[in-house]
């Protein structure tokens, strides 16, 4: 008991009175700092310290709405240090947020996308021993708001089956009108529809992630809205699109749609209105695990994750898409001025699918599995183009009158070799009479009594096709010969029958009668005139030799030269 007492007192006198100068030692205790991790736990810290900027005009930073960095500020201590951030400032990061070292530390600032319509502050303190120091990061507010994704106007569109059914291909995009905004599975949305204008007017609710299929398109589910307030409960998770289906597109009125409860903002990027500077800050706010970037001719819908590893750039990246398909396009002959009624008025849909393997290309729809999100997210997308390219042109085939029997693979790929020549990529056939596809085609087929329809090596069918543009096109400038040929398919095209001979008999006379020569030797040659009888596809003797004497009576000129072995390095030669 003695010693307890003893205790005591030396405890006692030790919290009254400081032995060196009598003053009070609980005003020094109220010095110590302690340094905070970030959780709000504070770690035992030292009160003599001196805190030195190193670049102190990082201090005060102005960002824009747009910019999710700032400059990282840089000081030295010499004592561990700890933190506070202005209380509800959850739109900003610092890290680290403590240190129970001494020296030098950096720290960095990021920032969520400002979408609040207003100006915001947060002051982050450093604080060591008795000082601190606060760094002020000030962001501006933008024109992008989340106001601007949840009430905006929509636009009608034509059912993509309307153009596809003139043109004798397959439909183009459903989801032209993206909202930006993320339902979650059973959640309760409040969405108003203004004036109607006694239109059909709906939403979608698209899970791709949730395909429950391989090589399928997610979990979707439509719900028509009504003109006034639409109450809503989400049957599963997904982006929200408008579906607002109209001949008059955008002759038709616009209608205004406000989310007004639930949902969350995922945004989504649109070359058309956001600017290159937007990409990282949008991506960055993405709620859901998809985000849609969207272009003037295309449509890509991929996993967020997938964008911010391989995208730095989406305008970069979408307005290299919308290039590819207006290549296509372009050989299509729809920029041609008598042939423009004839383009397409929606995007070109492209979308991960999370269950298969590789790419394809269905009605609507083109998907690429997760193991090419970097073939084609990073640019340049060298080694995507071709099964971008590919798959596209399976959505622009033009059927069945150039995709007769075994061409299903083969005539879709001259649009992947339009591609690849006008961006200055390797040849897919090679480039030389040696090389890859080139090679096989001149020592198996050319010449070799060897029906064109069994060459069973799509690359190699594809040789004649592709000659077609070299030669013609290149060499002879005839530069309208694929696009005047293209568009005869989609006004003129040849009745359609089970025996798919025809189809290649028709494709030789309209080459020759487009072109204006008599082409009968380079399609005889390459085994389009040869008797063949396979399933589906029959061409007589006396099929061929009435094809000839047509030609021949037309009195077309031969082509200046031979030029069944023009590859696509050897175009100079043939001049």
């Amino acid at each position: 008991m003695k010693n307890m007492i003893k205790i005591f007192c030396i405890a006692i006198s030790l919290i009254l009175f400081n032995c060196k100068d009598d003053k009070p030692i609980v005003e020094e205790l109220d010095e110590v700092e302690t340094p905070n991790n970030g959780n709000g736990n504070e770690e035992p810290g030292d009160n003599q310290s001196k805190i030195t900027l190193v670049n102190g005009d990082a201090l005060t930073q102005i960002l824009r709405a747009n910019q999710i960095t700032a400059e990282s500020v840089i000081f030295v201590t010499t004592a561990p240090w700890s933190s506070r951030i202005t209380e509800g400032a959850d739109w900003i990061t610092f890290s680290p947020t403590w240190s129970s070292g001494t020296g030098e530390s950096a720290v960095s600032i990021s920032a969520k996308m400002n979408l609040t319509g207003s100006d915001r502050t947060a002051v982050f303190t450093i604080r060591s021993g008795g000082e601190e120091v606060d760094i002020t990061i000030e962001q501006k507010a933008g024109a992008i708001t989340e106001a601007s994704f949840r009430e905006k106007e929509y636009r009608a569109y034509q059912h993509p089956g309307v153009q596809a059914a003139q043109n004798r291909t397959w439909a183009y995009s459903l989801r032209d009108n993206p909202t930006g905004i993320y339902a979650r599975a059973d959640e309760d949305l409040a969405v108003f529809v203004d004036d109607a204008h006694g239109k059909e007017i709906s939403i979608v609710i698209h899970d791709i992630p949730s395909s429950p299929v391989p090589w399928g398109f997610g979990v979707m589910t439509l719900y028509p809205l009504s003109q006034g307030l639409n109450r809503i409960k989400a049957e599963h998770s997904g982006l929200i699109y408008v579906w607002y289906e109209d001949p008059l597109e955008e002759a038709a009125p616009k209608i205004k749609v406000n989310f007004v409860e639930g949902g969350l903002v995922n945004g989504y990027f649109d070359s058309q209105k956001h600017a290159r500077d937007d990409w990282q800050g949008l991506l960055d706010y993405a709620s859901g695990p998809e985000f849609d970037l969207v272009g003037k001719f295309a449509h890509l819908t991929m996993p967020v994750s997938a964008f911010k590893s391989w995208t730095p750039d989406g305008l970069a990246l979408i307005d290299k898409y919308d290039d590819l398909v207006r290549l296509q396009h372009e050989f299509m002959g729809l920029y041609r001025e008598e042939y423009k009624y004839r383009q397409y008025k929606n995007r070109v849909y492209f979308h991960a699918d999370y269950y298969g393997s590789g790419a394809y290309a269905t009605a609507y729809r083109t998907a690429y599995m997760l193991e090419w999100m970097q073939a084609i997210l990073q640019l340049p997308i060298d080694g995507g183009t071709w099964a971008l390219a590919h798959e596209v042109g399976h959505v622009n085939q033009i059927r069945p009158g150039l995709a007769w029997t075994n061409m299903g693979e083969v005539t879709v790929n001259i649009y992947s070799m339009y591609v690849q020549r006008s961006w200055g990529l390797s040849s897919s056939l090679g480039m030389s009479p040696n090389e890859s596809a080139y090679q096989r085609g001149f020592a198996n087929v050319l010449n070799k009594g060897v029906p064109h329809v069994q060459a069973n090596d799509v690359f190699v069918m594809l040789i004649p096709f592709w000659q077609l543009y070299l030669y013609l096109h290149e060499v002879l400038g005839k530069t309208h010969f694929w696009q005047d040929l293209n568009y005869s398919y989609m006004a003129n095209h040849p009745t359609e029958t089970t025996d798919n001979g025809s189809y290649q008999l028709t494709f030789v006379r309209r080459c020759c009668d487009i072109a204006q020569l008599n082409l009968l030797d380079f399609f005889e040659a390459w085994g389009f005139l040869l008797p063949v009888s396979i399933s589906g596809f029959n061409i007589t003797q006396a099929d061929v030799n009435a094809l000839k004497t047509e030609i021949e009576a037309k009195g077309y000129p031969k082509p200046p030269r031979d030029f069944t072995m023009i590859t696509c390095g050897t175009v100079d030669e043939f001049r």
